[in-house]
């Protein structure tokens, strides 16, 4: 009786050990894995911070450049008002008014590539963002069925050498 006690102690504290030592394992690699996922995770942050960063210089310019281009033509309107009113003022008026009409021009071809810049960017900086995460869902996806896929592995080959023990 002594004998089957200490044989089945000695069962019980195999597989405590071994169960242990599973354990172990699942957490040094879900550590491993949440370890990399961290620094990629940062590293998009950094990335995504620096588009965000560019997305509010550039609409900072483009805003600045929209509000000269109102001031522009407003100054172009007003000239144009005056020069009709004052024919004595009618060349150095008609000069100024095709000055500031080069500058509205100039103006409004500057907005329009900050517009195209801002548009471009962006949206391919969001379909890279969104293909990235849908990377590392997957990823985390695979590394989930490889990580139940091991704890199966230990607890069927566990299960498998306690049957050949106890036979």
């Amino acid at each position: 009786m002594g004998f089957l006690t200490a044989y089945f102690a000695h069962f019980v504290i195999g597989a405590i050990v071994t169960l242990t030592y599973l354990a172990f394992r699942v957490y040094q690699e879900n550590s491993k894995f949440t370890k990399e996922l961290q620094v990629f995770l940062n590293l998009k942050t950094v990335s995504y911070n620096r588009a965000r960063a560019t997305n509010s210089v550039l609409k900072t310019r483009l805003a600045n450049l929209e509000r000269e281009n109102l001031r522009l033509k407003k100054s172009i309107e007003v000239l144009s008002q005056d020069y009709n009113a004052k024919a004595e003022v009618k060349v150095s008026s008609n000069d100024f008014i095709e000055s500031r009409s080069e500058d509205v021009e100039r103006i409004e071809q500057e907005l329009n590539s900050v517009r195209k810049l801002l548009d471009g960017d962006l949206k391919t900086q969001v379909k890279d963002f969104e293909r990235e995460l849908e990377w590392l869902n997957k990823r985390l996806a695979d590394l989930q069925k490889q990580i139940e896929g091991k704890r199966r592995k230990a607890f069927e080959s566990l299960s498998a050498a306690d049957i050949n023990r106890a036979a």
